[in-house]
C-alpha cells in the first residue's frame, strides 16, 4: 500500500515537473533577453543583483512547488481542484510580476520582492495569535483537517483489527 502511494507521489512530482519546468525557463529566458533589448541599464550592479535574487527565488518557489505536488497528492481528496504550489505558486507569480514589471513599469516595482513577502509574514504570524497574545498552534481549517485525517486513521485501524481477528 505504501509503495502505491510512493508510486502516485512520484507520478504527481513528474507531471508537475513536466509542466513547470519548461515554462519556468522559457519564462527566464525570455526575460533575459527582453531585459537585453528594452534596457539600458543591463549590466549594472544593481540589477544584477536583483536578477539573481529573483533567480534564486524562482528556484526555492519551483523546488516547493515540487514538493507541494508530491506530498499534496497523498493528502487531497479526487474532488479537490486546487492547484498544486501553495505559496509557491504566489510567490513565483511575485517574481515574475517583479521581473516583467521592472522593465516595462519601472525599477520601484523591485521593492515588492522584499515589501510582499514581509508583509505576509507579519500578517500571518500575527493571524495564528490568538487573543492572549500566545502563538495558536492550529487554525480552524487545520483543526477541521486534523479531525477528518484522525479519523480516517482511526476507521483504518479499525478495519485492520477486524481482519486480524
Amino acid at each position: 500500500m505504501a509503495n502505491a502511494a510512493a508510486k502516485k507521489a512520484a507520478a504527481a512530482k513528474q507531471q508537475t515537473n513536466s509542466f513547470y519546468l519548461p515554462l519556468i525557463v522559457s519564462l527566464n529566458f525570455l526575460h533575459i533577453f527582453l531585459l537585453f533589448i528594452l534596457s539600458s541599464q543591463t549590466f549594472t550592479k544593481t540589477r544584477i543583483f536583483i536578477t539573481v535574487i529573483e533567480w534564486i527565488g524562482t528556484y526555492i518557489s519551483y523546488q516547493g512547488i515540487l514538493h507541494d505536488a508530491e506530498t499534496g497528492k497523498l493528502t487531497r481528496d479526487k474532488k479537490d481542484t486546487k492547484l498544486s504550489g501553495g505559496i509557491y505558486l504566489d510567490i513565483l507569480g511575485l517574481i515574475l510580476f517583479v521581473q516583467y514589471g521592472s522593465m516595462f513599469i519601472g525599477g520601484f516595482v523591485d521593492w515588492l520582492l522584499l515589501f510582499v513577502p514581509v508583509s505576509y509574514g507579519i500578517y500571518y504570524w500575527f493571524s495564528k495569535r490568538d487573543k492572549s497574545g500566545t502563538d495558536n498552534k492550529e487554525s480552524g481549517q487545520d483543526d477541521e483537517q486534523n479531525k477528518e485525517l484522525d479519523e480516517r486513521r482511526r476507521k483504518r485501524a479499525e478495519r485492520r483489527r477486524q481482519k486480524r481477528a
